[in-house]
């Protein structure tokens, strides 16, 4: 599939895990916004339109599920796909998740970020 032009918003707060899904999405065409915080998610989300964000869960004193339903509370929002990109484990997280809205929830110590790649790819 040609990701080219395809515009992805990653939520994530750690420098070393944005280099590394920023260098490997851009590898394969896609543009990459990174917001560290939930306003600037909110904020990039409705000026950038991106066709699907990667949503961290643990977000410094921010809490990716507080993201994920404002997000899909807000109209200009709503219908961007979210795949939450973590590795915080709670029982019953999954079903949490997609009852929020999200596609899916994946755990980062289970997938290469090429993997990661795939995985939107499947969704766009």
């Amino acid at each position: 599939m040609n990701l080219e032009g395809k515009k992805i918003l990653l939520v994530e707060d750690d420098p070393d895990q944005i280099e590394m899904y920023v260098l490997e999405a851009e590898l394969k065409g896609l543009e990459i916004l990174n917001a560290k915080n939930e306003s600037e998610a909110l904020e990039l989300a409705k000026q950038e339109q991106p066709d699907l964000i990667l949503l961290d869960m643990l977000l410094g004193e921010d809490y990716g599920m507080d993201v994920l339903k404002k997000l899909k509370s807000n109209d200009k929002t709503k219908n961007i796909k979210v795949l939450f990109l973590t590795n915080f484990k709670k029982k019953n997280l999954i079903e949490e998740a997609k009852e929020a809205g999200a596609e899916e929830l994946i755990l980062k110590a289970d997938y290469v970020p090429s993997q990661v790649i795939e995985k939107i790819e499947k969704y766009l």
